[in-house]
């Protein structure tokens, strides 16, 4: 297709379902796929036509992907490739809190001193609270607070260990989330995630023990969940949050990059086709 190619950052082994749905959607449009990696990144070439994008995280990853567009700008999901602005899930969650974006309610400040700790136990709605370890995903690092000796015992000794945090409010739906897969104006497919085990609050604690399933969500829903993944410096994301006891959407995080290809299988629809057509357009 003219000569345009796609500049793929996707080389660790758990990156390979998404490295294999991009092949097979760049052989449909005739689109070359040049693979970024640590060895020839600084001798690759790339036009302001060419698309890109980052599958790998990780620090080498990201610092390799700011290299590359703040130098040649290709085309990307990211609205402002210049200066580059990455995506972190907890800044987003400022960003969205400080918007009235409506996610579960969040204190993003550490502390283990008990005046601090009953004045936030107050803020989040009481117990039960949820404790979130930053930079860990898939259920681990998501613990719960039934009382406040549980969670000071916690706090404290993840202050003791140097672990970054959060403490969210407690979103009545145990064992369910949802996520939607956002990309420019529209949502591809939303799925409701569901755990096998009935006695775990978390949707995604074993990854062979859920239940996924296709649903549809209200237009006014939608708008919400696309407005929260397109108010930050992306086009694209997988937006995960549950519904409270009164149905209103409690979002808890945006992922980007995040692994769409469940979404893909489930859905049917080539979400690595669509990424390269919104690129090919912008």
């Amino acid at each position: 297709m003219n000569n345009i190619k796609l500049f793929l950052i996707a080389y660790t082994k758990d990156d390979e379902n998404r490295k294999k749905a991009f092949y097979e959607a760049c052989k449909k449009l005739d689109i070359d796929i040049v693979d970024v990696t640590l060895e020839n990144f600084d001798s690759l070439k790339i036009d302001n036509n060419d698309l890109f994008y980052r599958v790998t995280n990780g620090i080498n990853a990201q610092n390799i992907e700011k290299i590359l567009l703040t130098k040649y700008h290709p085309k990307t999901l990211y609205k402002n490739d210049f200066p580059f602005i990455p995506i972190w899930t907890f800044d987003a969650n400022i960003m969205h809190q400080s918007k009235d974006v409506p996610i579960a309610k969040t204190i993003f400040i550490n502390s283990n001193s008990e005046e601090y700790l009953k004045k936030n136990t107050n803020e989040l709605n009481g117990f039960p609270i949820v404790i979130k370890i930053i930079n860990k995903s898939k259920g681990e690092g998501v613990l719960k607070a039934d009382n406040f000796d549980d969670l000071k015992k916690i706090v404290n000794e993840l202050v003791r260990t140097n672990q970054n945090y959060i403490l969210r409010e407690y979103v009545d739906s145990p064992g369910i989330s949802y996520r939607s897969i956002v990309l420019g104006d529209k949502i591809l497919v939303t799925y409701k995630i569901e755990s096998v085990n009935k006695n775990d609050f978390r949707s995604n604690a074993d990854q062979t023990q859920r239940i996924r399933k296709k649903v549809d969500i209200k237009p006014d829903d939608a708008l919400i969940l696309i407005k929260a993944v397109n108010m930050l410096n992306t086009s694209f994301g997988a937006i995960d949050f549950a519904y409270d006891e009164n149905h209103k959407i409690k979002i808890f995080e945006v992922n980007f990059p995040c692994n769409f290809v469940p979404a893909q299988e489930l859905s049917g629809i080539d979400i690595a086709q669509e990424i390269m057509q919104y690129l090919i357009k912008k």
